[in-house]
This record gives C-alpha cells, structure tokens and sequence, in this order.
C-alpha cells in the first residue's frame, strides 16, 4: 500500500505539472513591441496574447493578425501600438466563430488602415483606434463595443462597424471620420451622449 500511494502521488504531480505546462502555452504575455515582431506576419495565432501594460511597439509595414477559433488577442492598458502600414485582423479559413480582438483601456492602436473580421471586437474605456491615411472596417460576427470615452477614428477614409448580433456605442464614445460612419447590426445602441461625426452619417438604420 505504501509502495501504491507513492506512485499515485508520483503520477498526480506529473499530471498536474503537464496540466500548468499547458495553461502557460495557451496564454502568452508580451511586450507591445515583442508581439508585433511575433505574429505580424499572419502566422495563426493559437494562444490567447497580451500585450504587457504600459509598453509600444512600430511595425514597419503591413500587418496581418490572424486568430485561431476561440482565441483572444488584448491590446494591454495602456500600451501605443503602430502599424505603418495596413493592419488586417481576421480569423482562421474555416474557423466556426474565429476570435476576439480587445483594444484594452487607455491604450493606442493605429494604422493606415485598420480591417478586422472576427467574432468580438471591444475598443475598452478612453482608448483609441484610429486609421491614419484610409479605412476602419469593423466586422464583427457577434458584437462590437465601443465603451465609454473610447475613440474610433478614420483620417482621410470611412467608419465602418458592423456585426452579426450587436453594435453598442457607449456613453461618452466617439466615432469620427473624414468621409463617412455606417453602423450597422439587429441590436444597435447608440447610448448618448456619444457622438457620431462625418459628412455621411447612417448609425443604427438596419
């Protein structure tokens, strides 16, 4: 029986260690600048990433994210991330709901242009996501949020945010651009006072 409990408790140390060995793989924490330099180049992304609080990061040149099923990419508070290029964000071919893409709060992410097609996008609280020479197309297969003192912003191109399920724009929420916003989903809040600007506004028609 002694000889028996100690190659039980053998086996239960070995199983939990590959257990915590297997949560660390699924879950990855870099720097802003670390993550761009990781998966920029559309290799599929079959972690869930962070990027560290308070860290930034430049890609020169076009960026391709691409989210296996499931999988959730956050930008971390308070971090300043550049693309000097295009950003595409979007789901593995064939994946049943793709993933989730999080612009967490106090953050800064810009591109030339910015296209996600995913299953989630959130712009969290008083952070940014802003096109600098082109388009924001948002196409969410659920829901996207744009929360409270959050901006989304299009220089020089058109707003686009678009989902399945839901669209909400949060109190205090700004969504501007130089052409154009649609906003567009069955379930579609515009909460006020959020403000909406451009030359051709449609929020909330469908």
């Amino acid at each position: 029986m002694k000889s028996f409990g100690c190659s039980l408790l053998a086996a239960t140390v070995a199983v939990v260690g590959v257990a915590a060995l297997v949560a660390a793989q699924d879950e990855q924490k870099l720097t802003s600048q670390a993550f761009l330099n990781k998966f920029c180049d559309g290799s599929p992304i079959f972690m869930e990433v962070e990027m560290l609080e308070g860290t930034s990061g430049t890609w020169a040149g076009n960026c391709s994210l691409v989210l296996a099923d499931r999988m959730e990419v956050q930008t971390g508070k308070y971090t300043t991330t550049r693309v000097a290029g295009d950003l595409i964000v979007s789901s593995v071919a064939g994946a049943l709901r793709g993933g989730k893409f999080q612009v967490e709060e106090m953050s800064s992410l810009s591109a030339n242009s910015i296209d996600a097609a995913v299953d989630k996008v959130q712009v969290k609280k008083g952070s940014t996501v802003e096109a600098t020479a082109g388009d924001v197309s948002i196409m969410a297969m659920r829901e996207v949020q744009v929360e409270e003192g959050a901006v989304v912003r299009a220089k020089g191109g058109a707003v686009s945010l678009m989902a399945g399920r839901e669209v909400q724009l949060k109190i205090t929420s700004t969504v501007s651009s130089d052409v154009s916003v649609v906003v567009s989903a069955p379930k579609c809040q515009a909460e006020q006072p959020s403000t909406v600007t451009a030359p051709d506004v449609k929020v909330c028609m469908m």
